[in-house]
Protein backbone atom coordinates (compact mmCIF):
# COMPACT_ATOMS: atom_id res chain seq x y z
CA UNK A 1 0.00 0.00 0.00
CA UNK A 2 1.25 3.48 -0.88
CA UNK A 3 2.18 5.66 2.10
CA UNK A 4 2.20 9.44 1.58
CA UNK A 5 3.59 11.97 4.06
CA UNK A 6 1.58 15.21 3.95
CA UNK A 7 2.92 18.60 5.00
CA UNK A 8 0.98 21.86 4.83
CA UNK A 9 1.36 25.43 6.03
CA UNK A 10 -2.13 25.43 7.52
CA UNK A 11 -3.81 22.68 9.55
CA UNK A 12 -7.02 23.04 7.53
CA UNK A 13 -5.16 22.45 4.27
CA UNK A 14 -3.29 19.49 5.80
CA UNK A 15 -6.57 17.95 6.96
CA UNK A 16 -8.18 18.41 3.52
CA UNK A 17 -5.19 16.88 1.75
CA UNK A 18 -4.98 14.04 4.27
CA UNK A 19 -8.67 13.19 3.93
CA UNK A 20 -8.68 13.49 0.14
CA UNK A 21 -5.70 11.17 -0.23
CA UNK A 22 -7.15 8.63 2.21
CA UNK A 23 -10.37 8.57 0.18
CA UNK A 24 -8.21 7.47 -2.78
CA UNK A 25 -7.06 4.47 -0.73
CA UNK A 26 -3.61 5.79 0.17
CA UNK A 27 -2.21 5.65 3.70
CA UNK A 28 -1.16 9.05 4.94
CA UNK A 29 0.59 10.64 7.85
CA UNK A 30 1.25 14.31 8.57
CA UNK A 31 4.28 16.29 9.64
CA UNK A 32 4.51 20.02 10.28
CA UNK A 33 8.22 20.52 11.00
CA UNK A 34 11.43 19.84 9.09
CA UNK A 35 12.59 17.38 11.76
CA UNK A 36 9.25 15.57 11.76
CA UNK A 37 9.45 15.06 7.98
CA UNK A 38 13.01 13.73 8.15
CA UNK A 39 12.14 11.51 11.13
CA UNK A 40 9.12 10.05 9.35
CA UNK A 41 11.13 9.31 6.22
CA UNK A 42 13.89 7.61 8.23
CA UNK A 43 11.60 5.54 10.46
CA UNK A 44 8.63 4.75 8.20
CA UNK A 45 8.19 3.27 4.72
CA UNK A 46 7.20 6.52 3.00
CA UNK A 47 6.68 6.31 -0.77
CA UNK A 48 6.11 10.00 -1.44
CA UNK A 49 6.27 13.29 0.45
CA UNK A 50 3.93 16.15 -0.36
CA UNK A 51 6.07 19.15 0.62
CA UNK A 52 4.36 22.48 1.24
CA UNK A 53 7.05 25.04 0.42
CA UNK A 54 5.05 27.73 2.21
CA UNK A 55 5.34 25.70 5.41
CA UNK A 56 9.13 25.38 5.32
CA UNK A 57 10.08 28.62 3.53
CA UNK A 58 13.90 28.95 3.71
CA UNK A 59 14.28 25.28 4.68
CA UNK A 60 12.39 24.07 1.59
CA UNK A 61 15.51 23.73 -0.58
CA UNK A 62 17.34 21.81 2.12
CA UNK A 63 14.35 19.53 2.69
CA UNK A 64 13.93 18.82 -1.03
CA UNK A 65 17.63 17.98 -1.36
CA UNK A 66 17.47 15.71 1.71
CA UNK A 67 14.49 13.83 0.27
CA UNK A 68 16.15 13.58 -3.14
CA UNK A 69 19.30 12.20 -1.49
CA UNK A 70 17.12 9.61 0.30
CA UNK A 71 15.57 8.82 -3.13
CA UNK A 72 12.08 9.63 -1.85
CA UNK A 73 9.56 10.76 -4.45
CA UNK A 74 8.08 14.17 -3.78
CA UNK A 75 5.66 16.77 -5.00
CA UNK A 76 6.13 20.37 -3.88
CA UNK A 77 3.07 22.57 -3.41
CA UNK A 78 3.60 26.32 -3.25
CA UNK A 79 1.92 29.66 -3.78
CA UNK A 80 4.58 30.52 -6.37
CA UNK A 81 7.72 29.10 -7.96
CA UNK A 82 9.73 31.57 -5.86
CA UNK A 83 10.27 30.56 -2.23
CA UNK A 84 12.60 32.57 0.01
CA UNK A 85 14.23 34.19 -3.05
CA UNK A 86 14.89 30.78 -4.64
CA UNK A 87 13.31 29.36 -7.76
CA UNK A 88 11.93 25.88 -7.03
CA UNK A 89 12.41 24.97 -10.70
CA UNK A 90 16.17 25.05 -10.12
CA UNK A 91 16.02 22.02 -7.80
CA UNK A 92 12.96 20.05 -8.89
CA UNK A 93 11.22 19.34 -12.18
CA UNK A 94 8.35 21.70 -13.02
CA UNK A 95 5.92 18.76 -13.28
CA UNK A 96 6.68 17.99 -9.62
CA UNK A 97 5.59 21.46 -8.48
CA UNK A 98 1.91 22.21 -7.89
CA UNK A 99 0.95 25.88 -7.58
CA UNK A 100 -1.86 26.78 -5.15
CA UNK A 101 -4.80 26.86 -5.41
CA UNK A 102 -5.44 23.43 -6.88
CA UNK A 103 -8.16 20.81 -6.71
CA UNK A 104 -7.78 17.50 -4.93
CA UNK A 105 -8.65 15.83 -8.24
CA UNK A 106 -5.72 17.57 -9.95
CA UNK A 107 -3.40 16.55 -7.09
CA UNK A 108 -4.63 12.95 -7.28
CA UNK A 109 -4.00 12.89 -11.05
CA UNK A 110 -0.44 14.13 -10.51
CA UNK A 111 0.17 11.64 -7.70
CA UNK A 112 -1.21 8.76 -9.77
CA UNK A 113 1.15 9.66 -12.60
CA UNK A 114 4.13 10.15 -10.28
CA UNK A 115 3.53 6.95 -8.32
CA UNK A 116 2.95 4.83 -11.44
CA UNK A 117 6.26 6.02 -12.91
CA UNK A 118 8.30 4.99 -9.85
CA UNK A 119 9.99 1.65 -9.60
CA UNK A 120 9.84 1.55 -5.79
CA UNK A 121 6.51 -0.30 -5.53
Amino acid sequence: MVHILVTASQRRLAAILDKGLQLQGWRTCMADTYDAVVGNVVHNPINLVLVDADCFQAKTLSLVRTLQHQQISLIVIAADYQVSNNDLRQIIATEDILIKPFSIKHLVDILDKKLSSTDSF
